[in-house]
């Protein structure tokens, strides 16, 4: 199964184009992601003769893997306009949690995809009603009948809360590439750091604007900060 991160560039990458146009030759599974920084291209710009052009420069020729620019032109063409799988990151959320919603969501259609006919019509069929509030939702898997949180049990609106002695890690506000490096740097940080800060480390890009704003506040009493640099970190006055 593939699954592709459309941002503004994906398409134009020539790697991407390959992996994209031998899913459709070979008629595989597909889920596209939409980025907020996605714009399609123009129909002119897929054209076979064009595809030359709108593809970035690069140090090999995808022909000498038998991919023609006829081929890239009719997998884009599939790919923008017959694939239903689809998947956006919602520029609602903050900080890591439109990942997390993405990855959720890329999950069920894959899950949807494995399950039988009589459980998808179990899974698919309009819900009922109910009293109860536990959020607690009936899917099948195989064959096995399980019980899944619904995503509305979860807290989207962000994933963590600053609290004094938490090791706080600042990135590019708004900016989805900075926010993922925070987020690697912390997952190879926190399990070494746990005896070290029990207070656990916070991202500000995973907080509300009203946490935000209580964090930079109280920054004298993080046990420490992290400001990670990247392409307009010194213009941010969040950051600065």
């Amino acid at each position: 199964e593939l699954v592709v991160l459309l941002t503004s560039q994906t398409l134009r990458r020539p790697w991407c184009a390959g992996e994209i146009t031998i899913a459709w030759q070979s008629h595989g599974r597909v889920t596209a992601i939409y980025h907020p920084s996605f714009m399609p291209p123009e129909e002119e710009v897929m054209e076979a003769d064009a595809m030359g052009a709108y593809l970035s420069a690069a140090d090999f020729q995808l022909v000498e893997y038998g991919i023609t620019n006829d081929a890239i032109s009719k997998a884009y063409r599939w790919f923008l306009h017959d694939l239903d799988s689809k998947v956006y990151i919602r520029s609602d959320l903050v900080g890591r949690t439109r990942f997390e919603q993405a990855v959720k969501d890329v999950l069920s259609i894959s899950n949807s995809r494995s399950l039988g006919p009589l459980a998808r019509f179990f899974v698919n069929r309009p819900k009922r009603k109910s009293s109860s509030s536990s959020g607690v939702m009936t899917t099948f898997s195989g064959s096995k009948l399980q019980l899944k949180k619904s995503a509305s049990t979860y807290n989207l609106d962000t994933i963590a809360s600053f609290k004094p002695g938490s090791l706080l890690v600042s990135s590019l506000p708004d900016s989805d590439e900075a926010t993922a490096a925070a987020g690697v740097l912390v997952g190879r940080l926190q399990g070494a750091m746990l005896e070290l800060v029990p207070e656990g480390m916070v991202i500000l890009a995973d907080l509300s604007p009203s946490q935000v704003d209580e964090a930079v506040m109280s920054i004298g009493t993080a046990h420490a900060l992290i400001v990670i640099l990247s392409e307009g970190s010194l213009g941010s006055l969040e950051q600065l």
